[in-house]
């Protein structure tokens, strides 16, 4: 990579389910870290972290050592690190699994925001995270994107297979949900 290219080459950031921080760190200093190792030259590194603490509500910890934060800030200490090098897509696996329901709402508001502006893809569970994040909706069921489509459709196939789901166990999703996998993986084999 050429010097004038650091940082502009990269297209993907991404966040796992679980990731670590080192607890010892400020916060600042993380995402800086983040933004060096995915090319950002050095000396833009403080600016780039300071660009993706703003957007993910974080400025104002900036200072603070990564130990001190909530579970809800360390992810977006995560996802400010997967920004900082400015991806043009931003992957996200179950960002929101583990937060308490306040965390998970502020968390959704900074994916909102940080979707105007790139392409978020999204790795969850939870229909309420689609419901609130997703324009549209793939569903991979051994390996194969078997449903591709909004919310809206995803809602109507799973409303239509809730009757021959009921026989199952879990919550009328989870059934649903079930009966709508075995559906469409047996209607493209």
């Amino acid at each position: 990579m050429r010097d004038g290219d650091r940082g502009a080459g990269f297209a993907v950031g991404f966040v796992p389910q679980r990731f670590s921080l080192a607890g010892e760190m400020r916060v600042l200093d993380t995402v800086a870290y983040a933004a060096w190792v995915n090319g950002v030259a050095r000396e833009d590194c403080g600016k780039a972290a300071g660009t993706a603490l703003e957007m993910v509500g974080l400025s104002d910890n900036a200072r603070t050592r990564v130990r001190a934060l909530s579970g809800g800030q360390r992810q977006r200490v995560g996802i400010a690190a997967a920004l900082a090098h400015q991806p043009r897509l931003l992957v996200l696996d179950e960002p929101t699994a583990g937060l308490d329901p306040g965390q998970r709402l502020r968390l959704r508001e900074v994916v909102a925001a940080i979707g105007a502006t790139r392409a978020v893809l999204l790795s969850t569970h939870l229909i309420e995270d689609i419901s609130h994040l997703c324009d549209r909706v793939g569903v991979l069921a051994g390996g194969r994107l078997v449903f591709d489509g909004t919310e809206r459709e995803l809602t109507a196939l799973i409303d239509d297979t809730d009757a021959t789901a009921a026989a199952s166990a879990g919550s009328r999703f989870e059934r649903a949900y079930d009966a709508l996998i075995t559906g469409l993986g047996a209607a493209r084999d």
